[in-house]
């Protein structure tokens, strides 16, 4: 059953290649010489590869994290570097003011990228670490897009982008990751009903993109490892973590050139994002109505291979104790990390 599961992935994998080759969008030209584009968790990770990319294609950036790094490339750029902590609304609102104040101008890309990982099963984590990614990865995001679009609204053009960055996670959620795939899933739903509520409106030109980052090899990714529970590795396999430049590079053309919605850079993501597409347009209805019974399928076979995974986990470590088990035991807290 998992081997056909295997080869159907593969099989679909080539026609979704083929397909959007020749049917994805056209690029569109952007002017980034006029762009401000704020980028939170920005000294890290992916927060980092996409500031240092809008840097590289002319934007203005403002750096935004728990100790601000200077990403200008050129001395004809705006730049503003600050620390925040993004869980503060009073904290954002003043990075707001002084983004505005040394550039002069409103920040009109807004990427919410400070996150943190904390993988662990669920009986064995504590409480304050189920806080602490809700904090950040749901609220701390909220407070800079609230603030951001405030400010955007307050514009003669009140025009902008708001570029949103869940995770596969809030696809794809197995033992492990009870506390960190909620608070990505959080921004899944907010970002679902803000693009409704901005693309009904015509008096604004502001487009919401949600990006889903797979694994990507980062600092983040290395401390995660480090509590990641022996069941969670088994189920995630030793598929090769991503670049953080790659993906920055795929986020920014797929939002800003191709204005796409839902944004996804390897081919596990993009399958089940068009089985959990959910009540949104889509990037490619007629391939995906075309693929729609092939992948009902294939993630069945998927969801049952977690099962799989966990149930003969359980057997192999039926005799020992829920706190020797390997994979059971009490995982110590980890580090802040940027996604």
């Amino acid at each position: 059953m998992f081997v056909l599961g295997f080869f159907s992935l593969l099989a679909i994998g080539a026609l979704v290649h083929l397909v959007q080759r020749f049917l994805r969008p056209q690029l569109r030209a952007v002017d980034y010489s006029s762009m401000h584009a704020l980028v939170t968790g920005g000294t890290k990770g992916l927060g980092r590869e996409l500031a240092l990319e809008l840097a590289r294609r002319g934007a203005s950036v403002t750096v935004a994290a728990r100790g601000a790094a200077d990403v200008a490339v050129s001395p004809d750029q705006r730049f503003c570097g600050a620390s925040c902590d993004v869980t503060s609304p009073e904290q954002v609102a003043a990075l707001f003011a002084k983004a505005e104040a040394e550039t002069g101008s409103v920040p009109d890309v807004l990427i919410p990228c400070a996150g943190v990982a904390i993988p662990g099963l669920f009986l064995d984590m504590e409480l304050k670490a189920f806080n602490t990614m809700m904090n950040l990865n749901y609220f701390g995001m909220l407070n800079v897009v609230h603030e951001g679009l405030r400010r955007i609204d307050a514009t003669p053009s009140r025009k902008g982008n708001v570029i949103l960055i869940s995770s596969t996670a809030a696809l794809i959620s197995f033992a492990g990751y009870s506390g960190y795939a909620p608070s990505k899933f959080a921004v899944r739903a907010f970002a679902d009903a803000l693009r409704n509520e901005l693309a009904c409106d015509t008096n604004r030109a502001i487009e919401v993109h949600m990006a889903y980052p797979p694994n990507m090899q980062t600092e983040g990714f290395e401390i995660e490892n480090l509590t990641k529970p022996e069941i969670t590795r088994q189920i995630e396999g030793s598929v090769d973590a991503m670049q953080p430049s790659t993906c920055a590079r795929l986020i920014l053309d797929a939002a800003l050139h191709r204005g796409e919605y839902q944004i996804s850079m390897d081919l596990l993501t993009s399958l089940v994002r068009m089985s959990a597409n959910g009540v949104v347009p889509r990037s490619n209805p007629v391939m995906e109505l075309v693929l729609a019974p092939i992948l009902t399928v294939v993630t069945e076979i998927v969801a049952r291979y977690f099962d799989f995974c966990v149930t003969s986990h359980s057997r192999r470590h039926n005799t020992a104790s829920a706190a020797d088990a390997p994979g059971f035991g009490q995982a110590p807290t980890a580090p802040l990390k940027s996604d």
